[in-house]
């Protein structure tokens, strides 16, 4: 009852129970399972680095979302700063948890400007760009 209430607000009709049609039995048949995140960390994470920000442009490009290859990037990152013992640069910079916990508080409407703000300074905007991309 629920799905067809769901299938209705999309605006699709539900094929009757007596006569199943054939194309929903093959698109169904044909469609496989959408990867779980964890898949899609694993898969991203054997990529080398280079490959994982190709992809990333890629995909910025095409508009679609790269929360996965960020979070790779970011934890291939911490993990090199951890292993090479390396602190903040500079005292008072933020880490990049810091960073993204402060900008996860902020309104969608809010990253976008900052990174309007951000990209006419020439200045990066990673962790703006992972957090609207897992909101949206």
């Amino acid at each position: 009852m629920f799905r067809r209430f769901v299938q209705r607000l999309r605006g699709r009709k539900e094929p009757s129970r007596k006569e199943p049609s054939v194309s929903s039995h093959v698109s169904e048949s044909s469609s496989s399972t959408p990867k779980t995140y964890s898949q899609r960390y694993e898969e991203t994470n054997k990529m080398t680095t280079d490959q994982i920000r190709s992809m990333i442009a890629k995909r910025e490009s095409e508009g679609k979302p790269c929360g996965v290859a960020y979070r790779v990037l970011a934890d291939r990152s911490d993990a090199r700063a951890k292993a090479l013992n390396i602190d903040p640069p500079r005292p008072g910079r933020k880490t990049y948890s810091q960073r993204y916990n402060e900008t996860n508080a902020m309104s969608i409407s809010d990253i976008r400007a900052l990174i309007a703000q951000r990209e006419a300074q020439g200045k990066e905007c990673g962790v703006l760009y992972r957090v609207l991309s897992e909101r949206t």
